[in-house]
């Protein structure tokens, strides 16, 4: 008999008998605790206003490398470029977290955020010069100082659908619509010195009127993958920079979606693997969809086209996410209910979705505007940002742990759902997954279950 082997085998039996003596403990303080009085609180999205006065247009939202939220947006009252830094990370808005970024004229449309060595850059459009500029936090104060606004390009009317990536190695690439000639250009920041020279500025596409609702994402290799509307034609379009040159070369962009007017609103993403996810918004039939590039070749193929949600008019607006375990997440407007709604591919299947992955941030709130969504790598919170058009208000949401049984409030309730999510994890909803686990550790355990107890019993 090998010795080694029955030692390994007994040790994994005693922990095997610990992890049962610890679940059944757990249990047994649960059903302890299941009598006792609680302390209601608020919601499982728990919302906060960030701003008024009509600031929050054209938002864009980050996690940065520290795990606080960024969030880049339009002042449309003053008509300016702001940020605001969550310093403290309570998804609050507190003294010294908004910095006025650019006032000089009618700026900040287009808004589009992105980290290079974890300091902010923002791409956006200046209406009254017509340019496409980008803002470098060179000492990362997230405040602006002298030098670091540049004008990226000046030649005609450039920079609206302003999208903006980064790579690896930290060059800046925008993908922004040319008006007047109705092309799809590109700027890539080849010297990394956030300033643009003649050659870095590339026509990616000229034929046709094309280039809108551009979404941009970079993947591990450097090589950039951007999506765009056709308007001559209604469709979605694809440019994959399959040789990394970022310029544009034959068979490098394809069709994805043709079937009716299909392609405003997009974003994009790219799975851990490298394959594309776009959401938009399908005009004629008034629904939101999902392009999921199954076989890497960056065209719409059979299959690959699924419909997200279709009861209403859904899908404008939309923001586009993943998750620590590569699971998407899109926020969207209902255009009928006026709801922010969210898509959580629990499954990870890129379909039509399962029960609970589909859920309204708001009710009827006059929500939806430039819908954005960002998880928090660590713990996977997920957060949502919105307009709100009748406010003229910039709300931000996020989970609320604790609500397990998603009623709103944390309370006795609560602690049967817990108790299910802890012994069966692979059959909860994704939100209660993210309810559950208040130690933000990526998993339901006896971390959380005092936690959980705390704030029933008021202790939280």
């Amino acid at each position: 008999m090998n010795r080694k082997s029955s030692k390994t085998d007994a040790i994994e039996t005693v922990r095997r008998e610990l992890r049962l003596s610890f679940t059944l403990t757990l249990t047994c303080l649960l059903i302890v605790f299941h009598n006792a009085p609680s302390t209601a609180r608020a919601a499982w999205w728990d919302y906060t206003t960030l701003a008024t006065d009509q600031i929050g247009t054209h938002a864009s939202l980050r996690f940065n490398a520290a795990g606080h939220a960024v969030l880049a947006c339009r002042d449309d009252l003053n008509r300016d470029l702001l940020i605001w830094h969550d310093a403290d990370d309570d998804l609050t808005t507190d003294a010294g977290e908004w910095s006025l970024i650019d006032s000089n004229g009618n700026v900040g449309q287009y808004a589009s955020l992105a980290f290079v060595g974890g300091n902010a850059i923002v791409a956006y459009y200046d209406s009254d010069q017509a340019d496409l500029k980008l803002w470098h936090d060179t000492d990362g104060d997230y405040a602006h100082d002298a030098g670091e606004i540049a004008v990226i390009d000046s030649a005609g009317t450039v920079g609206r659908y302003a999208a903006l990536a980064v790579t690896p190695s930290g060059q800046a690439a925008v993908a922004y619509y040319v008006d007047g000639s109705a092309d799809l250009k590109l700027w890539y920041d080849a010297n990394a010195d956030f300033a643009a020279s003649a050659d870095e500025l590339r026509i990616i596409q000229a034929s046709g009127s094309i280039g809108q609702y551009a979404a941009i994402a970079v993947d591990s290799a450097g090589i950039a993958t951007v999506t765009f509307y056709d308007l001559g034609g209604g469709n979605l379009l694809c440019w994959h920079d399959a040789d990394g040159d970022f310029a544009h070369d034959d068979g490098e962009i394809k069709t994805v979606d043709s079937a009716g007017n299909v392609g405003r609103h997009g974003s994009l993403g790219l799975t851990a693997a490298g394959l594309a996810v776009a959401a938009y918004y399908d005009d004629d039939n008034r629904n939101l969809k999902i392009w999921y590039d199954a076989d890497g070749d960056f065209g719409g193929d059979a299959g690959e086209l699924r419909t997200i949600e279709s009861a209403g008019d859904v899908g404008q607006y939309t923001g586009l996410a993943f998750d620590s375990l590569g699971r998407v997440l899109v926020s969207y407007r209902d255009a009928g209910s006026g709801d922010t709604r969210l898509w959580f591919d629990s499954n990870a299947d890129f379909a039509a979705p399962a029960v609970g992955e589909r859920t309204a941030v708001t009710d009827g709130q006059n929500g939806g505007f430039f819908t954005e969504v960002a998880v928090h790598a660590a713990s996977g919170r997920i957060i949502v940002a919105w307009y709100d058009s009748v406010e003229q208000a910039l709300t931000l949401a996020g989970t609320l742990y604790g609500d397990v049984n998603l009623d709103g409030v944390v309370d006795a309730t609560d602690r049967s759902v817990f108790l299910d999510t802890l012994l069966f994890p692979d059959n909860a909803a994704p939100q209660v997954t993210a309810a559950a686990d208040l130690s933000w550790d990526g998993q339901t355990d006896g971390d959380d279950t005092q936690k959980i107890l705390d704030l029933i019993m008021g202790g939280g």
